[in-house]
This record gives structure tokens, sequence and C-alpha cells, in this order.
């Protein structure tokens, strides 16, 4: 109003600073929701990742019988992936959106923690089977959460500590009987749940730094993780097994290998899309919540597909555990928006536009008034 901005004029000084202070907002002041209200659109968004990354890992796993080069096939994906998000965007464009190269490359740790993560994986997979795999996406949620309150100061709600416990005591009883505790695979285990904690932890304080669109992360991390990765299958033996991979696929029908192929291509691309957008909303602790339901899901997977039924996978007691304590987890994991952490820089930058918008406007409608 008119004598809003001329008490806002007369209390300006040429000699004293304007207090910016009043424009930041207050982080301890700041309204927040509920710790365990649930938000529909967010919960659609974790059904959305559970129902990729399942997809994912099965239809990865039905090529890999075919084809046993998990790093190729990853690098396939990841490739497949970004051209997809060139070819949407170019129909799909944005206006506002852009993307700078300082941006880029403070993002770049991201595809390299994600390349890390397919690695150990792939080698955990392959040494211990799918109860090794289940076993540390049960573990890594409660280290993520220890390194979210020490490093960004989250703590998880009430709700939540019951579904890190849940989560923990079913994976655990479910898979440790089960584990075949060679040293290969002893080693791959701990290497697999050291690279997955640091990756789910470290891209999220990322993304907070980092401001880039959806499309942008998913398609910088897919470009730079099949570089990655085709660099790792040129220089391992899956090169050399390259020739009987063809032989392989040749045998296949054409159509079969091809929609395969192309069906995990396309879940890859939902996943990352998926993926970027639910870490937005959640906190690292609920991601990685709904990261080892995941694997729970797909260890569920051959009660409903006997396709997928491996003799390697959990038998019928373990299933029935961890059945029980994926549902008993899915109750009281907090699907929330995650208010993300600001940044000061950005908020004082913020701060002084808005005073100067302020003082224009003021300036403004002082001279108005004074030409009346």
């Amino acid at each position: 109003s008119l004598e809003e901005s001329s008490r806002l004029v007369d209390s300006y000084d040429d000699d004293v600073d304007i207090p910016v202070a009043e424009w930041i907002p207050d982080r301890e002041s700041r309204p927040e929701e509920e710790p365990d209200a649930p938000n529909p659109s967010t919960a659609l968004l974790a059904a959305g990742f559970v129902a990729s990354l399942v997809s994912t890992l099965a239809l990865s796993r039905l090529v890999l019988e075919v084809a046993p080069m998990p790093t190729a096939l990853a690098a396939v994906q990841c490739a497949a992936a970004a051209a997809m998000v060139l070819i949407v965007r170019a129909f799909v464009a944005s206006p506002n959106e852009s993307t700078t190269a300082g941006q880029c490359v403070h993002f770049a740790s991201v595809p390299l923690a994600l390349v890390c993560c397919i690695l150990a994986s792939s080698e955990l997979a392959a040494s211990a089977g799918l109860n090794a795999r289940v076993l540390v996406a049960a573990l890594s949620p409660v280290a993520v959460s220890v390194a979210d309150r020490f490093l960004v100061g989250d703590q998880p709600s009430a709700r939540g500590a019951v579904a890190l416990a849940v989560v923990l005591a079913g994976g655990v009883y479910a898979c440790y009987a089960t584990f075949a505790w060679t040293k290969v695979a002893a080693t791959w285990s701990a290497a697999t749940f050291a690279v997955q904690t640091y990756e789910l932890v470290w891209v999220k304080m990322v993304m907070e730094r980092v401001h880039m669109s959806v499309w942008a992360r998913v398609f910088v991390t897919n470009f730079v993780a099949a570089a990655l990765l085709a660099a790792v299958v040129r220089s391992s033996p899956e090169y050399g097994r390259y020739t009987a991979v063809q032989h392989a696929l040749a045998s296949l029908p054409d159509a079969r290998a091809g929609a395969v192929i192309g069906a995990s291509c396309v879940s890859w691309l939902l996943l990352s899309l998926a993926g970027f957008k639910l870490r937005d909303q959640l906190s690292a602790t609920s991601f990685a919540l709904v990261t080892a339901l995941s694997f729970f899901a797909f260890a569920l997977l051959p009660l409903v597909l006997p396709i997928l039924a491996r003799p390697s996978d959990l038998g019928l007691p373990q299933q029935l555990v961890l059945g029980a304590s994926a549902i008993v987890a899915l109750i009281y994991t907090p699907v929330r928006k995650h208010a993300p952490k600001l940044d000061p820089n950005d908020e004082v930058d913020r701060a002084v536009k808005e005073a100067n918008r302020m003082i224009a406007e003021a300036d403004e409608l002082v001279a108005a008034a004074g030409g009346q």
C-alpha cells in the first residue's frame, strides 16, 4: 500500500545498510509440515519408482541369462536413456530451462557414484546372489539415517524409526541364514554396502546444491555413466565374451531379444526420472527405505511370476518374512515431501534482489504521490 511504501522510504537512510536479514527466511522458524503427514503425489511417485526398479531388475535378469554382460547392459541402458531424453526434449522443450557447463561439472560426481554402484552390485550378484543384494539393501537405510543425522541434521521420526527397524530385522532374518559366506561374497557385500550408502547420501547433498531440471539430471547422469561404463567394458573380461553373446542373442527370435532389451532401456529411463524426482521430495533416509522395499518386492516377484524364479532365490519361508516386513515397513515409511536445505548464498542473493525490488516500487509510489 502507499502508506507502507512511504513508511519504508522514510526509514531508509543512505548511511545505513538495508537490514537484509529481514528478507532472509529463518530456517529455524520456517513452518514445516507434520513430520508424518502423507502426501498422495509423493506416494504415487514412490510407487512408480518401485515399479520401475522392479521391472528393470526383472528385465535385466532375463537379458543377462542369455548375455552375461552386466556392465555392457548397463552401458546400453544408460546410453539409450540419454538418447531418449534428447529425443523427448527436442519435441517438448522448456523455454525457461537452461543448464550451464558449470552445473554439469559440479554434478559429475553423481554419475561417478552411480557407476560405482553398478559395478559393485554386478560383482555382488555374480558372487553371492539375490539374498546378499537384499541384505545390503536392508542394511543401507540405517547407515544412511546415521549419515543424515550428522551431515545434514535430519533424524527419522518415530514412524521412520519403526520402518528402519522392521526393514533391518526382516532383511537380516530372511537373508542372513541363506547367505553364502565366502571371502569374495563378504568383500563385495561390504563394498556394495559402502558404495550404496555413499551414493544415497552424496547424491541428495549434490542435488540440494546444484539446481538442475530433472531432465538435465537424467541426461547428464546417463550420458557420463554410459561413457564410463563403456570404458570399463572395453578393458574388462566382458569384452572378450562379446562374440559368444552375439551368437547367443542370434539364436533367439529377433522380436523377443529386441523387445526385452528395449523394454529394459525404457524401464531404466523411467527409473532415472522417478528416482531424481523422488529424491527431490524425500530425505535420503526415506529414499533408502523405498529402495530397500523395491528389492524386497523383487525378491517376492517369483511368487507372482514363476518364470523369474531361480534356484539361488530365497525360499518360501524367507519370502514370507520379507513380505510381512515389507507390508509393515510400507505402512510406517514416512512418504512425505521433504523441505530441502536452502543454500545460504542463494538466500542472501534472493533477499538482496527482493530488497532492491521493494525499494524501487516504494520510490515509484512516492514519486507518483508527490506528483499528484
